[in-house]
């Protein structure tokens, strides 16, 4: 019992006092068996075999050993903190800002990404261009759920999210700079 404590030791294991009482209740109930039921004391096990008990005793000391050692006992995982931000409706300008808080919000509280749920038929552009910049420079992961569509600009502010996803009968699409196509040419044609 002494070379499994000098072993835990020496790898660097940390020995919690709960360990150490529970090795040293082994360790007594294996004394007081050996004492009571030994050949030399002229006894007799009647009621269970020595060595069966003895494993079973090992083999619950090793595991309670093995479960404290893991920390899952006094330490609960920590939930991860989720953001969502609502983007519905009339992109304007006011929603820029609205967007950058949560972003700094969930970055500071060391969250786990930000959702934006996004249901819109589009709005101002520049509105969507500062809020597309705020994601791409975002500190935290950032998923776009496309709850029914994201038009226009909406679909500028999906496509700037680290993860789109989109639900059934949702919408995605028509981010253009003009419905003839001719901004994004820099000469004429002709």
């Amino acid at each position: 019992m002494k070379e499994i404590h000098r072993r835990l030791i020496r790898r660097q294991f940390l020995v919690l006092p709960v360990i150490k009482k529970l090795i040293a209740l082994v360790d007594k109930v294996r004394r007081d068996l050996e004492s009571r039921f030994s050949p030399k004391a002229g006894r007799r096990i009647l009621w269970i075999p020595q060595p069966k008990l003895l494993g079973s005793l090992w083999i619950v000391a090793l595991g309670c050993l093995a479960i404290i050692h893991s920390g899952r006992i006094f330490s609960a995982p920590t939930p991860s903190v989720v953001y969502v931000a609502p983007i519905e409706g009339i992109i304007d300008l006011g929603l820029a800002p609205f967007v950058q808080r949560v972003l700094n919000e969930a970055a500071d509280a060391g969250a786990a990404a930000v959702i934006l749920e996004i249901n819109t038929f589009g709005g101002r552009v520049d509105a969507a261009v500062v809020i597309r910049d705020a994601l791409l420079n975002a500190r935290v992961k950032t998923v776009a759920f496309i709850n029914k569509r994201a038009i226009s600009a909406g679909a500028l502010i999906s496509l700037a999210a680290e993860t789109i996803v989109i639900g059934d009968g949702g919408t995605i699409g028509a981010a253009t700079a003009g419905a003839d196509g001719t901004a994004w040419c820099s000469a004429p044609a002709g």
